[in-house]
């Protein structure tokens, strides 16, 4: 257990994953990727789900989590004291020259780097980012209380059990960003689907 003066102490993060029954009955491999990094100060953990249905689904889930990892680790501040526009955009550019870059060198489509994106950022002052793309829900709960409270739920595509993906759709417009002050202790749960 680590503690902190005046701040929040980021105790611990943990990531399970598992294949539901559809995508186990059809026979497609789990695509969920997932990476945290803890320091001292900031504590971030990023979730990807690859689309199946999409030739570089898996690999698109893959190539984004250490690039988004990084990204909210080296501008965190500057982030979170940034118009939601902002930053919305520079996560929009930074995926967009990423799979542009991969299918290129790779002579595939771009669209094939499809998933959802999941990514939280909190600080030991309890300042906290919240960048959600596609479905899933991501949840808070703070330590007094026996409820949660919803941050971000599932956006749900143009058709049954869709959702936007990256590459497939205008992401600044289905991106969603949220910005968070803590005061107390919390936790945070995000879950790429099934929830």
């Amino acid at each position: 257990m680590r503690k902190t003066l005046g701040g929040i102490a980021i105790l611990h993060s943990m990531f399970f994953s598992r294949t539901g029954r559809y995508h186990s009955n059809q026979g497609m491999q789990n695509e969920d990727y997932c990476q945290v990094r803890n320091t001292e100060n900031l504590t971030i953990a990023v979730l990807t789900d690859g689309a199946g249905c999409f030739e570089a689904g898996q690999v698109a889930a893959q190539l984004l989590v250490p690039e988004v990892v990084e990204w909210l680790a080296s501008t965190f501040l500057e982030q979170y004291y940034c118009e939601s526009m902002t930053v919305r955009a520079r996560l929009v550019h930074l995926i967009t020259k990423l799979f542009r870059n991969y299918a290129e060198e790779h002579n595939i489509d771009p669209k094939e780097l499809a998933c959802t994106l999941i990514a939280v950022a909190v600080d030991s002052q309890g300042r906290g980012l919240v960048l959600h793309l596609g479905d899933g829900i991501i949840l808070r709960q703070r330590d007094q209380d026996r409820c949660y409270s919803v941050i971000s739920t599932p956006e749900n595509g143009l058709t049954a059990n869709a959702t936007y993906l990256t590459m497939n759709c205008n992401m600044f417009e289905h991106c969603r960003f949220y910005r968070l002050q803590e005061t107390g202790p919390f936790r945070l749960i995000a879950m790429t689907d099934g929830a």
